[in-house]
């Protein structure tokens, strides 16, 4: 059985000084709320053998953070411009097309597509706000396979506003 984790960005400014969507970063809110998010899957899971982010400024940070707590090397994290704008159709076949040697992948991108990818996979409604991380455990052996419904959601986790700052 494959594993999928989805991850949302974290909290981004609401425009880029450069006025470029693509080019928005991270807000103090949202490096706490990737650092509190990465150490928790850090703690609770075997890491991902495969990281593939947008590239956008906000999900690349979001990427480099994540993979400092989980000891994936920064250089090797896929950056992949059509995660930006991507939907269902582009999401299952960039999974499809994985190497099946790979049993755990995380995926790094941005809302809508990142929520209704996980709906599609696993016909739960997930409404992921900024750093939600779904693991998603699919009943299929190839990345070939990945189909509607195919998946169960083994954890849903949200930052705890409790514990930032």
């Amino acid at each position: 059985m494959k594993r999928l984790t989805l991850i949302r960005h974290a909290t981004s400014h609401p425009s880029a000084e450069t006025g470029s969507d693509h080019d928005r970063s991270l807000t103090e809110r949202g490096l706490e709320e990737a650092t509190q998010m990465a150490a928790v899957l850090a703690d609770q899971s075997a890491p991902p053998q495969l990281i593939l982010s947008s590239s956008a400024k906000r999900a690349l940070t979001t990427a480099h953070i994540f993979a400092e707590a989980l000891a994936y090397p920064q250089q090797e994290i896929e950056l992949l411009p059509e995660l930006y704008s991507a939907y269902n159709t582009t999401l299952i076949n960039l999974i499809q097309s994985q190497d099946d040697n790979i049993q755990h992948i995380a995926l790094i991108g941005h809302n809508p597509a990142i929520s209704e990818f996980s709906q599609y996979l696993s016909g739960k409604r997930t409404g992921m706000s900024p750093a939600t991380v779904i693991q998603l455990q699919l009943s299929i052996t190839q990345w070939c396979e990945l189909a509607e419904n195919c998946a169960t959601i083994q954890r849903e986790q949200r930052p705890s506003l409790a514990q930032l700052g």
